[in-house]
């Protein structure tokens, strides 16, 4: 019996990735884009270089994972607890190498900021994004 439910597991899993890959090669020119975001470094990101809250700095690409294929990096960004944005007072966000993890490509489980939202127009993560108003969320 256990054999079974194991083959139909794995059966259910077979379709759902077949209907993923389908859904997305339709996906539209806008999904697309989004999706390239989630494995994007951004020139003003900053990474935890050491072991100490103040060791945040460039980041060493090579510290990142290396991701298989069909798979898609995502940084996880996390909140920087007494580091603020001086123009809209949210805090500032910063990738720990340890949270850099790969995910599935269509799987859409990748968060850019975690907490908050990426605010794709503004190349940052935003906190409280219910009372933020960015033009373009990722």
């Amino acid at each position: 019996m256990l054999s079974r439910n194991v083959f139909l597991l794995v059966c259910l899993l077979c379709l759902a990735g077949i209907s993923q890959a389908s859904s997305g090669l339709r996906a539209t020119e806008e999904q697309s884009e989004r999706h390239l975001q989630f494995d994007s470094l951004f020139p003003t990101d900053l990474c935890k270089n050491g072991p100490g809250d103040d060791d945040i700095g460039p980041c060493d690409t090579t510290k990142f994972v290396i991701c298989g294929p069909g798979e898609v990096r995502c940084y996880n960004r996390k909140v920087w607890r007494d580091k603020f944005h001086t123009d809209i007072k949210q805090p500032m966000f910063y990738i720990d190498y340890d949270l850099v993890l790969c995910y599935p490509q269509f799987s859409g489980a990748c968060s850019s900021c975690s907490p908050g939202r990426f605010c794709q127009a503004e190349s940052r993560c935003i906190l409280d994004e219910l009372n933020y108003d960015c033009p373009m969320w990722l």
